[in-house]
């Protein structure tokens, strides 16, 4: 009986330090799921640091486990880019809400190496050796080292 006794004792100790601790939501953003539909995302902007416009989300690429991988992002074309689908990993998207329930959409590498991206295509999904090149062009280890990519 003792034992049960500081076994309740102790237990709610510690979940009375939890929340003298902060361990309860104290904000909305953290009581709702922080995700995002992918509806929300389709079509969405994708700029660079600096403001400028790179292009729109147009499609996303999930692997078996219903992980985001990549999105494919329409370039328009410009005198200097012509217009093209890039492949890009997830990764180098940063997704953020403001107040306004606006999404922003941020491209977290340099956007010369957006530009310089490989061009969608099945075939850059078709073996590991290409998805591994496109990870590297960003400047990132690929995915399936810190879990297995699982092609379908």
């Amino acid at each position: 009986m003792k034992n049960r006794i500081f076994s309740v004792v102790v237990v709610l100790s510690i979940l009375s330090l939890g929340l003298i601790a902060g361990c309860q939501p104290s904000s909305v953003a953290q009581r709702e799921f922080p995700g995002y539909q992918i509806s929300e995302l389709m079509g969405l902007s994708v700029k660079a640091h600096d403001g400028v416009q790179l292009g729109q989300i147009s499609d996303l690429v999930l692997d078996c486990n219903g992980h985001i991988g990549f999105a494919i992002v329409d370039q328009p074309g410009s005198e200097q880019f012509p217009a093209r689908l890039v492949l890009v990993p997830f990764r180098t998207l940063m997704i953020s809400k403001e107040e306004s329930n606006t999404i922003n959409v941020v491209f977290k590498a340099d956007k010369e190496k957006f530009y310089e991206g490989p061009e969608w295509g099945p075939e850059k999904l078709a073996d590991m050796s290409q998805i591994n090149s496109v990870y590297t062009h960003y400047g990132l280890q690929p995915s399936w080292v810190e879990r297995e990519w699982q092609a379908c």
